[in-house]
């Protein structure tokens, strides 16, 4: 931080007669601009959410491995046993994802039909002087 934020030509500019780099810094904090304060409190929030991203996901990959092992194994995940699955309700729901599939293509192409027909009765009403 005291490179970033401190003055400085050589290392002793940095160092200067402190023992340590956290009583400098410690020191030089006291002194530093409000702004510059709040920039050194974000970066070291921006460090701590980093760790704990990548502590959760060394977690998950942990969680993954050890399910995934466990199904070789034989094992099944909880919920997933195809015994507990009601088939009616999948059923169901593929019927009604296929309804609205179905509705979605049934609009576009009575849509298309519908434009062609419109401009083919305003060409015939145009050619035959009903229409300008």
């Amino acid at each position: 931080m005291l490179i970033l934020f401190k003055p400085w030509r050589g290392l002793s500019d940095l160092r200067g007669n402190y023992e340590s780099w956290e009583s400098n810094l410690g020191d030089f904090s006291i002194s530093m601009d409000e702004t510059h304060k709040r920039i050194m409190d974000n970066m070291q929030v921006l460090h701590e959410c980093r760790d704990s991203r990548d502590d959760h996901m060394q977690t998950r990959m942990r969680v993954r491995y050890s399910n995934t092992r466990r199904y070789a194994d034989g094992e099944s995940a909880a919920g997933n046993n195809i015994e507990e699955i009601d088939m009616s309700d999948v059923l169901d729901h593929l019927e009604d994802i296929d309804r609205m599939s179905s509705r979605k293509i049934d609009e576009a192409t009575l849509g298309a039909r519908g434009d062609v027909l419109t401009r083919h009765i305003a060409s015939t009403l145009q050619v035959l002087g009903l229409k300008n």
